[in-house]
């Protein structure tokens, strides 16, 4: 499609994933610039990725990852691109047992450990850049935003 930007959506037909941040963000995009899209909410990104495959949707507004995990194991993966800027800068995180103060510590020693050392790099390419276990490749290097985010608990104390 010749579609390179969220503008370029104007009076087409987009997918979400309902209950996301990007539905939100999206669809406030759109009615903030009087794009008229029209919205198809699906319960997965599984559903709105098929959404968009079977020619329902011409686009599927989701974390940019995870749009490259799904393109990966379609049918056709050269059919399909990520475009477009950043529409938001959402925080991810990690979660364990309320109270576990122990583990809790462990984690965060691992994870600093882990940025310190360069091994996150290796982490980062084994699963994003180079082939998966299962065949596919996402083929994705890391965002020099991300090598900034992982340099900063690097950082000594």
């Amino acid at each position: 499609s010749k579609i390179k930007s969220y503008k370029d959506l104007k009076n087409k037909t987009v997918v979400v994933t309902q209950g996301t941040t990007n539905e939100r963000i999206i669809k406030a995009l759109s009615d903030k610039d009087n794009l008229n899209i029209k919205f198809l909410n699906a319960k997965d990104h599984g559903e709105s990725f098929l959404t968009v495959e079977s020619g329902r949707a011409v686009a599927f507004s989701m974390d940019d990852i995870l749009l490259y995990g799904l393109i990966a194991k379609a049918k056709t993966p050269k059919d399909y691109e990520v475009v477009g800027d950043y529409l938001s800068y959402d925080p991810y995180g990690m979660m364990y047992r309320k109270g576990d103060e122990d583990f809790g510590l462990v984690i965060r020693r691992s994870i600093a450990k882990l940025m310190s050392s360069g091994d996150i790099n290796k982490l980062y390419n084994k699963w994003f850049v180079d082939k998966l276990p299962s065949g596919e490749t996402i083929g994705v290097p890391m965002s020099p935003l991300l090598k900034a985010a992982i340099t900063l608990p690097a950082l000594p104390e």
